[in-house]
């Protein structure tokens, strides 16, 4: 199945309109030609504001995302953690940017496995442990840990700015 079939399935799943898939395929769309890693903020404030727009409740949340497919040396059983940013929309997470953080990245990870599709699912199914999902979100309190943690590297600017630059 292919990445965006993948995303047309898991968002009839979770009941969201056509439209709503659509753009979500579109943004998908932009991410891959531009090949963007490392853009979770910005993926995340274009997939809440397509969400708001079809009126969904949103929320951007940021945290720690792990990989458990991917280690930090060839050697090593350590899995590869994210400082990341999503989307949830009534509960389930819409994850465009972990797809491009993971394939896009020219990481420099001994155990690196691509990953065939972006993460979409029940918030509560993903952060479980003993599933089978690859990535494990831990939420963070934003206020206390964005400006350090290197999201992005000028915190003046406004969101429209970031967007834009």
């Amino acid at each position: 199945m292919s990445a965006e079939n993948y995303i047309k399935d898991k968002i009839e799943q979770f009941n969201f309109s056509e439209e709503f898939a659509e753009a979500t395929l579109d943004l998908f769309d932009k991410m891959c030609i531009l090949q963007w890693y490392g853009e979770s903020f910005r993926l995340s404030v274009e997939q809440y504001l397509i969400a708001r727009y079809y009126g969904y409740d949103a929320k951007i949340k940021y945290g720690l995302c792990t990989d458990s497919k991917n280690t930090v040396t060839s050697r090593s059983k350590n899995n590869v953690t994210y400082r990341h940013v999503w989307v949830e929309v009534g509960g389930i997470i819409i994850d465009l940017a972990i797809f491009g953080t993971v394939n896009f990245k020219p990481f420099e990870i001994g155990g690196h496995e691509y990953t065939y599709y972006p993460c979409i699912g029940k918030a509560n199914y993903l952060k479980d442990p003993k599933t089978d999902s690859r990535f494990q979100y831990e939420e963070c309190d934003i206020e206390k840990r964005w400006s350090h943690r290197g999201m992005i590297d000028d915190t003046k600017l406004t969101i429209y700015q970031f967007l834009k630059k």
